[in-house]
């Protein structure tokens, strides 16, 4: 074989030899989807970030009741304190109350808040005529409208339980105007009688109340705990 021949056949040879090529891995563009899921995880992290700081802030406030110079004065320790100081006084209040409602319950009693109204606005229009007003009178015993109000349907069941015991006859009524020797304008007749109605119902829930409750207590399952357990020893 000829230089040239040998020369032609190298030649295809190298045409013939395949071309290797380079596979390179391919990269995916994240898809909608996961984009979502990474900002919700997001979201929840700030969120509980968010929760987690409001609950340390709410926590702060439902246990500290102020600070004094940076000191904080815990609501436990107030707490401690007025049980000292009259918690005996406000666990009696509290189971009077308690067995109040169980026995106006028992006996079918409701109070509606329109009799509460009723009867406060009688009450302002009599302050109002003698130049006074029902806030001043509340300012000045230190009470609001809603324990005023809480006081009043108290009061109401009350006097329906005892029933005819704190009843009012017309009789009664009389006999105030003539013992006192009162001059009845008959302009003003139905409501000088009305108050004075009130004023002896008054009078006799004063005499009758506070025995009623006695029996009430003396008849309920009243047990104490802790230091109330040692005091009623």
């Amino acid at each position: 074989m000829n230089q040239e021949e040998t020369q032609k056949t190298e030649e295809t040879k190298v045409e013939e030899t395949p071309t290797a090529t380079l596979s390179t891995p391919a990269t995916t563009a994240p898809s909608a989807g996961d984009s979502v899921k990474i900002n919700k995880r997001m979201l929840y992290s700030i969120a509980g970030v968010i929760v987690l700081g409001l609950g340390v802030f709410g926590a702060m406030h439902t246990m500290i009741a102020a600070t004094v110079n940076g000191m904080p004065v815990m609501r436990l320790s107030i707490m401690r304190g007025l049980e000292a100081a009259s918690g005996d006084q406000f666990l009696d209040q509290m189971i009077s109350e308690r067995v109040i409602h169980s026995a106006a319950r028992t006996a079918n009693i409701v109070v509606v808040d329109a009799d509460i109204e009723a009867e406060i606005a009688r009450i302002e229009t009599g302050l109002a005529a003698q130049g006074a007003t029902m806030d001043a009178l509340l300012a000045q015993e230190g009470l609001t409208r809603e324990a005023l109000k809480k006081q009043m349907v108290m009061r109401k069941k009350v006097e329906l339980l005892l029933g005819e015991k704190v009843a009012v006859t017309s009789e009664e009524v009389d006999k105030y105007i003539a013992d006192a020797r009162l001059t009845v304008d008959p302009a003003q007749a139905e409501e000088m009688r009305s108050a004075i109605t009130e004023q002896i119902k008054s009078q006799k829930l004063q005499q009758e109340a506070p025995a009623f409750v006695e029996e009430l207590r003396a008849s309920a399952n009243i047990r104490y705990y802790g230091r109330y357990e040692e005091a009623v020893k």
